[in-house]
């Protein structure tokens, strides 16, 4: 194959999915609440929207069965949110510091022993820690066990 034959097929390519991509829902496919699947049937993906980020993450945990099914009493737990850049949470390029807050205060429920929360960062990792506004919300928590 040569290079002219190479670069008209990946734009066919590229059209034929920019085509389908609205046909396809992948979020209706596999995200569901729970409820709507019937009874004991948890699905492998949830979603939520919304500005309260303490009820999105309870939601989407209650969903996918709750913060016990993945966090045992006495675990140790790692949150590893997206850190990587040094950006403030209105700029959106990291995890929101609420929704690691959350997080991490739903695994202390569920029994975990100790909580870390990190991740390789891109930029300067203080930087991106202070910035992202996740260090001071996890901080906020006031519990030993983080």
């Amino acid at each position: 194959m040569d290079r002219r034959e190479f670069l008209k097929r990946v734009a066919a390519g590229a059209a034929g999915i920019t085509v389908a991509g609205p046909l396809f829902r992948v979020t209706r496919a596999f995200a569901a609440e729970a409820p709507s699947l019937g009874a004991g049937v948890v699905p492998t993906l949830a979603l939520a929207s919304g500005m309260d980020y303490e009820k999105l993450v309870t939601k989407v945990l209650g969903a996918l069965g709750g913060m016990k099914k993945f966090v045992k009493s006495g675990a140790k737990v790692v949150v590893k949110p997206n850190i990587g850049w040094d950006r403030n949470p209105a700029q959106g390029a990291n995890t929101h510091p609420q929704v690691v807050k959350a997080l991490v205060k739903q695994a202390l429920d569920a029994g975990a022993s100790k909580v870390m929360v990190f991740d390789r960062t891109c930029n300067d990792s203080r930087r991106c820690y202070a910035n992202s506004g996740i260090a001071e919300a996890v901080e906020s928590i006031g519990d030993h066990r983080v």
